[in-house]
């Protein structure tokens, strides 16, 4: 059996408890060892007491050694899930089930030897080395540590002070950007599997596991691992040769950085993570961003290749950028149909859709805030979504193909009617709908909407709340007649949309939306 060396020692009751219930969920086998007689059992965890402080353990195999388990002999109980090794010594149990259904029973450990081990090499970063990172939680809070190491699979940050109280959720989806001193960043999607505070140096460590990893993701841990392996080599061999560093690992001018510590957390509340961080300044070309993506999927899809291709990456990450720019500008784009409304303008569109909720809802994770679209968009391209997330995708994906209408060579677009007759159908769950209505709008951009001056037009924006505050006038009602196009402010002209109208009926099509998302 290995000593315990590696690893370190928890001793609260609640992350012991967290420990062994996802044992019990992933069925780990579950190991007995008695080091008197050099001999060991398998069993289960089939129960967890917590009020009672009790495991309760299912007939062990083989069958002919459990009599040591009865007798209260002392044994060390191994598990291991997920990368990680549990241990916990000088235990005893007592039997409590029956000779149809033998089971038993042990205290709940006062110490638990805790070991996380990946299956890849994991490089850690030297001391003098201050790699920043900034995580966000599903809360939306901000905090700044450091990376201490990291592998293909998982990453482990470090943070000044206590705060095993900010990280207590295991299975916590964090947000984790990494600054390199060279100033390039990383951004990428982890699951918190635990935290631990050392008393003796003042420190939070948290273990992370990458989740959702695009390819190009996978090559750049790859690269830093293999950086921070030279970098510990030269450092212990060359004592630090500056030509041998790294060059993530110098500053920009090319220097050794000087700063040794990381930043500090303000012991106020940080502000919450916005959901339109640009990801570059520079401005971003919507229409040819647009473009750009939709021959990006085709060439994906021609391809038929499972993994993500590095030009459909790239094409992404700027479509993202146009939605932090101007996100009802892109999604108007995306409303814009030709009259075959091929599959990949469908996907792309609903793709976008999907991801855009994802990100704005209230009640979704917003762990991707600070990565933008790319990642759900992404994962909807290549129908990866998750069980919870596949209901919604339908939803988008069925409105989408009831509110496009073509008469006589012209698109129509009608959201607000497609969510009714899916209501009505009762096709759907109704909170689902109001969910999808939370985000997007009963009367979505780029929909027709009936005013109170009398006049029809096309949405252009919303406010905070999903409610139309500019609308492209297009026709007078009264008259039956068309208008010369023109965007009015609702609120500064106190107009109130009245309800939807039929733009197939107006002969509005949604070609007449072209000019706005250049406004």
């Amino acid at each position: 059996m290995a000593t315990d060396t590696e690893g370190e020692f928890v001793t609260k009751e609640a992350d012991i408890l967290r420990m062994f219930r996802q044992a019990k969920q992933q069925m780990a086998p579950v190991t007995l060892v008695f080091p008197e007689r050099h001999r060991s059992l398998t069993t289960y965890l089939v129960e967890i007491k917590p009020r009672e402080r009790l495991l309760v353990l299912d007939e062990p195999m083989p069958k002919v050694m459990a009599r040591y388990l009865a007798a209260g002999e002392s044994f060390t109980l191994e598990t291991y899930f997920d990368g990680v090794r549990i241990r916990a010594r000088q235990l005893s149990a007592r039997s409590i089930g029956t000779n149809a259904d033998p089971r038993y029973e042990c205290p709940l450990p006062i110490e638990l030897y805790y070991l996380q081990r990946r299956k890849s090499f994991r490089a850690s970063a030297r001391r003098s080395l201050i790699v920043d990172a900034r995580v966000v939680s599903e809360s939306g809070e901000a905090r700044y540590g450091v990376l201490r190491d990291m592998s293909v699979e998982g990453c482990r940050l470090e943070f000044e002070g206590d705060l095993t109280e900010f990280y207590t959720q295991q299975d916590e989806t964090l947000a984790i950007e990494l600054t390199f001193p060279n100033e390039t960043q990383l951004s990428f999607q982890a699951n918190m599997l635990r935290s631990d505070y050392d008393d003796s140096t003042g420190v939070t460590g948290i273990g992370c596991q990458y989740t959702a990893l695009l390819a190009q993701l996978e090559v750049q841990f790859s690269a830093i691992v293999t950086d921070l392996q030279r970098d510990h080599i030269n450092f212990v061999k060359n004592g630090g040769n500056r030509d041998e560093i790294p060059a993530r690992f110098l500053l920009p001018n090319g220097e050794v950085p000087t700063r040794f510590k990381p930043h500090r957390n303000k012991a106020a509340g940080v502000p919450k993570a916005s959901a339109k961080t640009p990801e570059l300044s520079a401005p971003v070309d919507s229409s040819a961003a647009w473009r750009n993506t939709l021959a990006a999927v085709r060439k994906q899809q021609a391809n038929n290749k499972a993994e993500v291709s590095t030009e459909l990456v790239e094409s992404l990450r700027t479509l993202s950028q146009a939605w932090n720019q101007d996100r009802f500008g892109l999604l108007l784009l995306s409303r814009i149909r030709s009259k075959d409304n091929s599959d990949i303008e469908q996907r792309l569109a609903t793709s976008l859709v999907q991801a855009d909720h994802q990100v704005r809802s209230p009640s979704a994770k917003n762990a991707y805030a600070d990565a933008g679209i790319t990642p759900w968009m992404t994962h909807a391209l290549l129908r990866r979504l998750g069980a919870k997330e596949q209901p919604m995708a339908k939803l988008i994906s069925a409105v989408d193909r009831l509110a496009y209408k073509v008469v006589d060579d012209q698109v129509f677009y009608r959201p607000t009617a497609a969510l009714g007759a899916l209501h009505k159908q009762e096709a759907f769950d109704a909170r689902l709908i109001q969910q999808l209505i939370a985000t997007q709008g009963l009367y979505p951009l780029g929909s027709c909407v009936r005013l109170s001056n009398g006049c029809a037009g096309l949405v252009l924006r919303h406010n905070d709340k999903n409610h139309p505050t500019r609308v492209r006038q297009l026709y007078k009602l009264s008259e039956q007649s068309p208008l010369p196009p023109r965007d009015i402010d609702l609120v500064g002209e106190a107009i109130e949309v009245e309800g939807p109208a039929d733009p197939v009926k107006l002969g509005l099509p949604v070609e007449l939306l072209r000019p706005a998302v250049r406004a």
